[in-house]
């Protein structure tokens, strides 16, 4: 169950998603179209924060979609006060036809509060090739 709102008080912006799973391992996410080029590195970050004492685990995963296995991974527990969690993807294969930000709630009947979602390109450092030794 989701509902979106405006509030005072957020790290950044002016609206917040609130969210709780019923149940662990419950997600949402944002499918972005495009072609991600290999030696791009991407990155996913939102602010996060449990509306009430109890701390609640969540994992931000970025996606490669169009291929198999291509992700990067973070996990991390919350409390109350707003926390910036964020997900480095480096893309190590051809083939992409865009990106996943998917956010799990590892805590159920919790409240989560996300607020600010961004996805940053930046560009990474391509290990050059080893020459043949003779």
């Amino acid at each position: 169950r989701a509902v979106a709102g405006r509030t005072g008080g957020l790290p950044e912006g002016s609206d917040v998603l609130a969210v709780r799973a019923t149940k662990a391992g419950g997600s949402l996410y944002q499918d972005v179209p495009g072609d991600p080029v290999l030696g791009q590195s991407y990155t996913f970050s939102i602010w996060a924060r449990s509306d009430s004492l109890k701390s609640l685990k969540l994992c931000l995963v970025l996606w490669g979609t169009g291929q198999k296995g291509q992700a990067g991974e973070t996990c991390s527990s919350v409390g109350s006060a707003w926390t910036l969690v964020s997900a480095p993807y480096d893309v190590s294969a051809y083939g992409l036809d865009g990106l996943r930000a998917q956010v799990f709630v590892d805590t159920a009947n919790v409240r989560l509060d996300l607020t600010a979602a961004s996805l940053a390109a930046s560009q990474r450092a391509i290990p050059a090739a080893q020459s043949p030794s003779r």
